[in-house]
């Protein structure tokens, strides 16, 4: 009876957290809220204790207890295709018009992640400001990597800049996904596309910047360390592991849910921002307030006639 009671009482002790840390206004996935408890040493940061908190919220979802919308799916979404009710409702919508806001710029920023748990976090930051978003989902395929190269091919030779925030795991996988698409991006825009970034005409036009898990981020966040593949457990030890123990001395990493979400959006926001002539982004938007008014008068003169 004693030992059901002191279990009752932990369930609802990770109830309890699930519900602060986690809300309807600001939900979070099931891996942030494990990172969470973890770090605040509720439970331990095990495979087991990640399967009783789900089997927990699961059940306390279905009771009440938590709400619904409090914890969302970063990896599972509809799709829809876009639908109108009535022919005036389709024709309403071409009466606004998005102009490209960095057409004035001469760096253009992008974000690539290494998985789609954290997209939503950054996705209105993003949208907002015209800023294009490439995940991975893991390893990139060699077709992504084409297509990606295609995309910066065609700006370097516009005379732009680009500037690439890299968000991802911190840990041998983490690390090798994020240097290896580097990497295959620069070899095909030089053997498919012609554009050498060592040329002096590009050498200063491409940047790729890892905005996060960084190494200091364990230090300044503390960041619950999660121990890499070894092969100890009977399990496949990770490849790379050698190679990663070689370079921060440290056999342990941690997953981009674990960094604080207010970090991620913040480092979002600056890579975005650091990019921008402001002086110049101002300017663009007042000429495409003037040159979309100057449509909505077209339309209505369209529509009186």
């Amino acid at each position: 009876m004693k030992r059901e009671r002191l279990v009752q009482s932990k369930t609802q002790e990770l109830v309890d957290f699930a519900n602060q840390v986690s809300t309807p206004a600001r939900p979070l996935t099931l891996r942030q809220i494990y990172y969470a408890a973890a770090t605040a040493q509720l439970i331990p940061a095990t495979d087991k204790s990640y399967k009783r908190l789900k089997s927990v919220l699961t059940k306390a979802r279905r009771s009440g207890a938590f709400p619904y919308e409090a914890m969302v799916d970063g990896l599972r979404a509809a799709q829809r295709t876009a639908k109108w009710d009535s022919l005036s409702d389709r024709a309403a919508t071409a009466k606004f018009i998005h102009l490209d806001p960095w057409q004035d710029q001469l760096v253009i920023p992008e974000i690539v992640l290494e998985k789609d748990a954290i997209l939503r976090l950054i996705e209105d930051e993003c949208t907002a400001q015209d800023v294009t978003i490439r995940t991975f989902r893991g390893d990139p395929s060699l077709s992504f990597l084409y297509s990606t190269a295609k995309d910066y091919a065609a700006l370097l030779k516009a005379s732009f800049w680009i500037s690439v925030g890299y968000l991802g795991d911190h840990d041998p996988g983490g690390i090798n996904i994020c240097r290896s698409a580097e990497r295959g991006v620069r070899e095909i825009l030089k053997d498919q596309f012609k554009v050498d970034l060592e040329d002096e005409q590009y050498r200063r036009a491409f940047k790729w910047v890892r905005l996060g898990v960084n190494f200091s981020d364990f230090d300044n966040f503390g960041l619950l360390p999660i121990p890499t593949k070894d092969g100890s457990d009977g399990k496949r030890p990770d490849t790379k592991l050698k190679a990663y123990m070689k370079e921060f001395d440290v056999d342990w990493g941690c997953e981009l849910d674990a960094l604080p979400l207010d970090e991620i959006v913040k480092r979002t926001h600056d890579h975005i921002e650091e990019a921008k002539n402001q002086e110049r982004w101002e300017e663009t938007k007042i000429r495409h307030a003037e040159e979309e008014s100057r449509w909505q008068e077209m339309l209505e003169n369209i529509d009186a006639a």
